[in-house]
């Protein structure tokens, strides 16, 4: 008796309840073919099926996610990892990526496609977490701090620098990386530091120089 209380009365017939169910669906999406889940309500008493708000939403949804999965557009479950790794909030992750928190929850939630650019921001970050600090850094962003390190690897043409422009060229690209995470490198670096913590691989073809910096 209180589980029958506990569902909604239908409005076709007036006399049942409508008891949740779910089954999967065909569906094709530019000559893909796939299954996705189809949530709905069927009545006990006239046995008609219907979809509340909650379950059209969640429909709405599966098939983004099918969409998402044969475009190569990454789903929201990538996208919260991704952001939970960097310990960053939907307004943070707003104000980095664009489009403001409302949109980056839409994101993560699968509620639509972001378009292709914001897609491909999306894939970087996620496979290459070091574009969320070049990001903080480009848009003056502080952002928490993370364990993880970073290398960067800097290729000079030996027939258009000097060995002093080199150094000088390390030095400003270290300076460029000074954002508010990771501990990479330390905030005031001299250049004599530079140059103790360049590894210079001659290993190279074609007269380049490679300053590996970690």
């Amino acid at each position: 008796m209180n589980a029958e209380k506990s569902l909604r009365p239908c409005n076709v017939c007036g006399e049942g309840h409508l008891s949740p169910n779910d089954v999967w669906d065909a569906v094709e999406y530019k000559s893909q073919h796939g299954k996705i889940r189809h949530y709905f309500s069927v009545c006990d008493v006239c046995g008609v099926e219907v979809a509340d708000a909650t379950q059209t939403l969640e429909n709405k949804r599966e098939w983004v996610r099918f969409r998402k999965q044969v475009d190569g557009v990454p789903l929201g479950e990538e996208i919260v990892k991704m952001r939970q790794r960097h310990k960053l909030t939907q307004a943070m992750a707003g104000q980095l990526f664009g489009g403001g928190p409302v949109a980056f929850s839409k994101y993560e939630h699968d509620d639509f496609l972001p378009d292709e650019a914001m897609t491909n921001l999306l894939y970087l970050a996620i496979h290459y977490p070091e574009t969320v600090s070049w990001l903080a850094a480009r848009k003056k962003i502080l952002i928490p701090k993370v364990g993880h390190a970073r290398e960067v690897f800097l290729h000079v043409s030996l027939e258009d620098e000097s060995h002093d422009n080199i150094f000088e060229m390390v030095d400003d690209c270290i300076v460029k990386l000074k954002t508010p995470y990771p501990d990479t490198f330390a905030k005031k670096k001299s250049l004599s530091v530079v140059k103790s913590s360049a590894t210079f691989d001659s290993g190279l073809t074609n007269g380049e120089q490679s300053w590996h910096l970690q």
